[in-house]
Parts: structure tokens; sequence; C-alpha cells
């Protein structure tokens, strides 16, 4: 066992409950509810990081009250029908040695009032930037039912078995909107001064509190700043933790930061700096005899240990960390850090996947969401065992050949490229987006360890292929890029984002980058990288703005890093001919016509096209075959992962 991590493997307590080490798997949104009722996959998903060895579960994206859903995904815990739902959850992470606690929050102004045809609730009758709706300014009946809401969900969590509770009053929600002026102008009782304005947290304390009893645990999850204008600071933080501690109704804080005014900040992405809001635990571990919860971007167990040993904070929270590895815990307690699979908070498919209300998956995990079938311990020998040929050495065929190898088979990859990765390895040239790299980085190590034969440095032919005697091939070759055919593609000014972002172009000083509609970051990386050089750029896209393909954790920042950059944009718009160094683009709307002059370099962000060539070849020439990945259908990283993870495990 590692000595290495003195304070993160090391117990804690909460009032009655001891925990088995400092990692806390955060509470957030999953979609895996079905009206309002836990289902065996949230079971599954919970338990697995208990699986893993994580000391503390959070179970969230719960509410206390039908007019609080933002979306149909998430759990009602406030009626006595769903304990049972909740009490199968609880026994399957107890069964993997873990603590569970159960956090759950009234969202206020954040709600969908189009769920229930309920209207929004809120501390004022004023509407929040991004739900874009007047909620009802609350009466103090719906006060007291909200409150009396929150006591009788804190019953049926202790009733289910939840080993303690956590409030939720971070992020904009109901007792953040009471507690910021930026949020509530109310004239009464609950509005003006401080004190005021506190009254509705402590109510919803106090409620909490006398529902589960002196010995329960009772925790709540608060901002360390809005980053709002007009919003609560950290300073203002630091009074709310004091008035809530000075109570001793409560047992730890949790910390984290923004709205989702400033989502891009309360999710970071990999465009923010590890430990984003260290400062805000430190701030508010100051002021206060409490444990502290420190979380956002924290995502591997040597950062969180060195928090735990600087006194930044008690406990670690981590959330994506442990969707992309739930066995992040006990690999770094038995000293095999370079076998954690490290998040690279890309957020395409844990909180990207959020905004579309469809259920949490990851971008590296393929298990995430489906552990009852592709979870720990699912994984087996096969009883054959095979030679398996994987060409390309993209995600897809590195996951192919990682799990073939874990189940026994004798894996050969090849790779046209002298070194691993496929698009990543293009997608990575630009700075801000280097530590997707990570996924690269781990699949690599992991097949080398496992003893896969690579072949760097050859573009496999069926020759090739056939030459291995293999009894199955997948074929994970990736895709090409294309230029739409229209007039004036053909001069030698005209590119694909590929050769700008290899480097094997060299672009001139005013530049057009065209994105094909898809809207990722295929194009503004590109545009990026060239006003880095230099080249002063301007983005035509057919969409209603540009980056339509990227989720609001992403968009922000890089809209942020494009301005500072001084690309211009030019959205509902397309190409229609290239004159030269004059570009014709029409209006998506009107067709109106827009001829720009003296463009020295024409950049073509657009679809790719599966480099399918291979496959067919290969077809009907050995036993297995099978395609994954772009070579499929291109799209994401998440799919190549995925469907190269199912096809080896297929074998």
């Amino acid at each position: 066992m590692s000595t290495n991590f003195e304070y993160l493997f090391s117990p804690f307590k909460i009032r009655s409950v001891t925990l088995q080490n400092r990692l806390v798997f955060l509470p957030h949104a999953t979609f895996y509810a079905q009206d309002g009722m836990p289902t065996e996959k949230i079971a599954y998903y919970l338990s697995e990081r208990a699986k893993g060895g994580v000391g503390l579960v959070i179970m969230g994206g719960t509410s206390i009250m039908w007019n609080s859903m933002a979306s149909p995904g998430q759990f009602v815990a406030s009626e006595e029908k769903f304990i049972p739902d909740f009490k199968r959850v609880v026994e399957a992470v107890h069964q993997n040695g873990s603590k569970v606690f159960l956090q759950f929050r009234h969202d206020g102004r954040e709600s969908n009032s189009s769920l229930y045809r309920l209207p929004l609730w809120s501390a004022s009758g004023l509407s929040e930037p991004t739900v874009r709706e007047i909620p009802k300014e609350m009466e103090i009946e719906d006060i007291e039912a909200v409150i009396d809401a929150f006591a009788r969900t804190a019953t049926n969590a202790r009733e289910a078995g939840f080993d303690g509770v956590e409030i939720y009053g971070a992020h904009g929600y109901l007792i953040q909107q009471f507690l910021s002026l930026e949020s509530n102008t109310r004239k009464d009782g609950y509005g003006g001064s401080f004190e005021n304005r506190m009254r509705f947290a402590l109510e919803v304390l106090a409620a909490v509190r006398n529902a589960v009893g002196e010995d329960y645990p009772v925790g709540m999850r608060i901002n360390g700043d809005d980053f709002v204008e007009g919003g609560l600071t950290l300073d203002d933080m630091k009074i709310v933790a004091q008035k809530l501690a000075a109570t001793d109704q409560i047992d730890y804080l949790s910390i984290s930061g923004a709205t989702h005014q400033n989502i891009f900040m309360m999710i970071a992405t990999m465009y923010l700096p590890l430990g984003t809001f260290r400062h805000l635990a430190v701030g508010v571990k100051e002021v206060v005899d409490l444990p502290i919860i420190c979380a956002n971007r924290i995502n591997d167990p040597v950062q969180a240990e060195t928090l735990l040993a600087e006194g930044a904070a008690d406990l670690i929270g981590m959330c994506r960390a442990l969707i992309a590895d739930p066995e992040l815990p006990r690999k770094a307690r038995h000293e095999r850090i370079e076998d954690i699979r490290p998040c690279v908070a890309d957020n395409q498919q844990c909180v990207g996947k959020q905004f579309e209300q469809i259920p949490v998956t990851c971008l590296q995990n393929a298990a995430a969401g489906r552990e009852k079938d592709l979870g720990i311990g699912t994984l087996l020998p096969s009883p054959v065992k095979k030679r398996v040929v994987v060409i390309g050495g993209g995600p897809g065929g590195l996951e192919s050949a990682r799990v073939a190898a874990m189940r026994g088979h004798e894996v050969t990859l090849f790779e046209r490229n002298q070194e691993l990765g496929g698009q990543v390895r293009i997608a990575i040239k630009d700075p801000s987006r280097d530590e997707l790299g990570g996924v690269v980085r781990y699949l690599s190590k992991q097949i080398q360890k496992l003893g896969v034969k690579v072949v760097l440095g050859t573009e496999a032919t069926s020759e090739d292929v056939l030459r291995e005697n293999p009894d199955a091939v997948i074929v994970a070759t990736g895709s090409l890029p294309q230029i739409p055919s229209i007039p004036g593609v053909e001069q030698d000014h005209v590119v694909d984002a590929w050769k700008i972002l290899k480097g094997e172009v060299q672009a001139g000083k005013e530049v057009i980058v065209i994105d094909g509609g898809w809207g990722f970051h295929q194009c503004t990386s590109t545009a990026a990288v060239l006003a880095d050089q230099g080249c002063k750029v301007l983005i035509v896209a057919p969409t209603a703005h540009v980056g339509a393909g990227l989720d609001p954790t992403n968009l922000t920042p890089v809209y942020m890093k494009l301005l500072s950059l001084k690309v211009e944009f030019l959205p509902n718009s397309t190409v229609k001919e290239i004159r030269g160094h004059s570009v014709v683009i029409a209006n998506g709307y009107t067709g109106q016509e827009l001829v720009l002059d003296n463009i020295d370099t024409v950049v073509f962000a657009w679809y790719n096209c599966a480099d399918d060539k291979l496959y067919f070849t290969l077809k009907g020439k050995v036993n297995e075959i099978v395609r994954v990945g772009d070579c499929l259908a291109p799209r994401r990283i998440d799919s190549a992962i995925y469907e190269g993870h199912l096809a080896a495990r297929a074998l």
C-alpha cells in the first residue's frame, strides 16, 4: 500500500459518520431518473465509484418539489413513495464500502416551467439571463411550503438509509437567490438587509436539522464567489459561512463558485486552470471551524494530496475525474498513478449532455452510464485466445487494442504515422486544447504495458494484415478532411484545416476560416492558431452563431479567446465561390451576396469523410472484421472509444 498519500487516505469523521478516506464523489445531475424515481442505472453508477474506493458518494440531481425541476431526468425525494427506490441506491453503495449522502435542492428561477406547467418560484420576480423567464415572487406560504419540503426530503433521506444529507445552496439556486441582492429585492423580512436575506437559508437549515436529529450529518454546498456583477463575493460568503457555522447545526461546507450566468467557471473546462476554486475554499476555511470540501478541476490524487497537505481543505471533491475513472482512489492507493484514466475537462459527454437533457456518459470511459454491463469486474478473459489486428492508432484503435489485450488476445496495431493519437494529435496543436492529449497518453501507456505489438509509420495494406494471419480485424482508420465542391477551391491558397494545424501550410495575412456547419473545435481552434500567428481572421459559419456545436462551458472561453485575438465572425453565411483572392459569401436567409477581396488564404474546417477503403478491401477475407469510429462515420472521440471498447469485448 502506498505511503505517499498521508492525508488523502486517512479516515475523516463528519459528526457520527467516519469516512474511509478524504475523497468525495461530488453530487451532479445524471438524467438517470424516471418520473422522479431513482433507477437501477443510478444505483450501478454510484456504486461503481464506491467499488473504486471513494470515501463518500453524494447523490445529486435531486429536487424537493415538482416545481423545482429543471429537467425530467431529476429525482424527487420529498415523497414517501420513492423511499424504497432510494433505499436500493443506498444499499448498492454500502455493499461496496462507501458512505453515501443525499444532496437536494429547489432550483427556484433556474427551473423549467414547461415540464409541469407550474410557474417558477424565486425570492423576487426577476428573470435569470440564461432561463429568461419571470418567476413568481414567493409569498410567505410558498416559503413555508419549501422549507417544509426540505425537511420532508431530509426525513425521507434518513429513512432510506442515507448516511447524511447536503443542502444545495450554491450555483444560483433558490437558497442563493434569497442571499443575493442580484436576485432578491424583497421588502419584507426575507429581503433588504443581510440578516433578512440570510433568514431563508437559516430556516431551511434549522428545519432539516430538526427533521434528522442531532446525531445525523448535515452539510451545505455554497458558493465562495458568484463572479457575477451585483452577486455575492468571497467577502460576502465568508459572512454567510460564519452565520451558518454559528448555528451549530451544520457539519461541513462544500465550496464551489459561479452561477449559470457564467457556467463555464462553475464546471470548468481545460481552458481554466486546475484547482479553479482553491482560493475560495481557503478563504472560507480561514473564518470557520468546519470541515471544508474543495472542488472543481481537481483531477488527480497528487493534486488532491497537495491541497490537503497545504491545509486548503479537509476533503477533496471530485466529479468528472471519478466519472472518467471510478478506480482512481484504489489505483492511487496501490501506487498505480500511471494507470489512472485522466479527466481532460473537455465536457463533451458529461456536462455537455446535460444541456441536451441526455443521460451523462464520458468522453473516455465507455462504461460510464453502463456500469451494469461494462463496469468494474465485467471485462472477463476470452475463452479463446485470438490473433487480433487493429488498424489505426487513434482513440478508437487504441481502446480496441487495450480491451482486446486485457481479454488475453494477441494484438498487433498498425499506425500509418510515426506516433500514436490520430486526430487528437492534430487537435492539440491549439495550445488551449493540449490537455486533450491525456486521452492518447493514457491509452498509449496501457497498450505498452499490456504487450500490444505496435507498428508505426506503416500504411497497412490488405497484404500486411493478412500476413499476420488474424482471427479478427478491427479497422479504425479514421477519416480524412474534405473541401466542398464549389467554384475556385482548386486554387493553391485554398486548404483544409488540417494543413494549417499540422503546420504544412503557412497562411497569409488575410484569412477566412469556413465552418462547414458542425460548429465544433475544428473551426475555432484553427482560427485561434492562425490569429496567434498574426493573421487577421474571419470565421464564416452557416449557423446562427460561430461554435454552434460547443456546449456553454466550452463556448464562452472559446469566444473570450477568439475575441481577445480580434477574430471576427460572420454567421448565417456560406461561401458560394472563390474568384482568385476574392471570396463570394451569401447570407443564409436572404441570399444577398458579399464579396471580400484581398484574401490571402481560405481555410475549410469542413466535415470529414470516412477513410474506409481498407475495410472494404478486407471484408470477406477474414473471419471477423469490424470498423469503429470515424471510418464507420466521422464523429467525435467518445464515439470512437465507445465503439472500439464494444468491438474488442465482442471478440
